[in-house]
């Protein structure tokens, strides 16, 4: 799996942007067409280039699976992933 600072690098018309909306740390896990990883802080914003396709996410808080779901990718438009403490909401323009 590919750390955040690794996606970072590379280019990819499709950009996906966590955002934190808890209270302590969340660890959350990409897989699909591309494998990310990202340590979000309350408040944190991440920034990462997927390509389209399916992906299934896995929210760890307090080193236990807090909860798990999954989205497609069908455009180029910029895609947000809001982390919240119980439930992620999958926001695109």
């Amino acid at each position: 799996m590919r750390s955040l600072r690794g996606a970072l690098g590379q280019c990819s018309s499709r950009t996906l942007l966590f955002i934190s909306q808890t209270n302590s740390r969340a660890e959350v896990y990409l897989d699909g067409t591309e494998a990310v990883s990202a340590v979000l802080w309350p408040g944190d914003r991440k920034l990462v280039w997927v390509r389209e396709g399916r992906y299934q996410y896995t929210v760890y808080m307090e080193g236990q699976v807090s909860y798990r779901g999954a989205f497609k990718i069908v455009s180029a438009d910029k895609y947000e992933l809001l982390i919240g403490a119980d439930k992620a909401i999958l926001k695109s323009p």
